[in-house]
């Protein structure tokens, strides 16, 4: 399986209807714990709408570049973006679970 990825990647086949949806997935399951983060109490908004802006700039770039791919120097701006929003994300929420187990092991 392992193969079969690295295969496609050396290959310079992402960004194709084949590799679509791996994407497209892995996009949607990060707006869904963004918006999941947004309705609970643990997060901050800043955390869950830092997912929600990285996420869906990254959905609109994959759908972008896999089926409009003579836009290519466009759809890097919007890559740009979510890519930047996403990296936040992930460092906001890094550092919400690192204090959430600091207050538990105190407890």
């Amino acid at each position: 399986m392992a193969a079969a990825g690295e295969a496609i990647v050396a290959k310079g086949a992402d960004f194709t209807p084949g590799s679509f949806i791996g994407f497209f997935f892995t996009e949607i399951a990060g707006i869904t714990f963004a918006l999941t983060m947004l309705k609970g109490r643990i997060f901050s908004k800043a955390e869950a709408y830092s997912g929600i802006l990285g996420f869906g700039f990254l959905t609109v770039f994959t759908v972008w570049l896999t089926f409009v791919p003579a836009m290519f120097e466009a759809a890097m701006i919007i890559a740009m973006v979510g890519g930047l929003s996403s990296m936040v994300w992930y460092i906001l929420v890094g550092r919400r679970l690192l204090k959430l187990a600091k207050e538990r092991r105190l407890s």
